[in-house]
């Protein structure tokens, strides 16, 4: 059990870069007053988090938050919506711009509001790790005896701040495929950009790609109608 103040609204994502996922939880009410510590729970490895593992950040009736890179920096910001400053409605919400110290009072943007309650409903980033990718994995496919994959190649729509790229693996057969290595234009782990090709990635009649779609801070979405995978004899 992790302690909160009428919790209504948490952020989960990597705030130190640890690898691990913090969990951010607002503090609406304490009983007396409304101003008041809301909570960064830091995860520790193996999914621990504790009491005595945490961060406060002064906030007033927090109802909502979001935590995403505002500036591009590559550190994890949080903004938290303030639904009651001093008890009263008209107050400021925050930004807490994050970075290498951490965050702090003095790295804070004050935004006008009038007694806001809720901001978004999905957070940003990838369910399972708030990573800015999501991965597609197509069905096994078989290529002509003797032949074997070169490369790969699409057709997308690339919005401003998205991506694609792709992995390639084979097997002799389909069954196997499950334990072959992802490989990309350097090797197994690398990744091809688009039209990439090699003299011979790999053994194998029965081959899947993998796709990852990526979108910086969740704000769109690539879009792809075609792949094609290169393959010789």
């Amino acid at each position: 059990m992790l302690p909160a103040n009428a919790a209504n609204a948490m952020a989960i994502a990597d705030f130190n870069k640890d690898g691990i996922l913090d969990i951010f939880v607002c503090s609406y009410h304490g009983g007396r007053t409304r101003d008041l510590h809301s909570y960064i729970y830091w995860g520790s490895p193996g999914g621990i988090y504790s009491q005595e593992n945490r961060a406060r950040l002064f906030t007033h009736s927090a109802s909502a938050c979001i935590a995403a890179d505002f500036n591009e920096d590559g550190w994890i910001d949080l903004a938290v919506a303030n639904h009651k400053t001093h008890g009263l409605h008209p107050g400021n919400s925050t930004v807490w711009w994050n970075g290498p110290k951490g965050f702090s009072e003095e790295r804070v943007t004050l935004l006008p509001t009038d007694g806001p309650h809720g901001m978004i409903t999905v957070e940003p980033g990838n369910i399972m790790d708030r990573g800015w990718e999501e991965h597609y994995i197509s069905s096994p496919f078989k290529l002509l005896k003797g032949c074997y994959p070169q490369g790969i190649k699409w057709e997308a729509n690339t919005p401003p701040k998205t991506w694609v790229k792709a992995q390639l693996r084979c097997a002799p057969t389909k069954e196997s495929l499950a334990q072959s290595k992802w490989f990309g234009k350097n090797g197994p782990g690398t990744w091809f950009e688009n039209g990439d090709r090699i003299e011979k990635l790999c053994k194998g009649e029965w081959v899947q790609y993998r796709l990852a779609l990526g979108a910086y801070n969740g704000g769109n979405s690539p879009r792809v109608t075609k792949v094609s995978v290169y393959y010789g004899v």
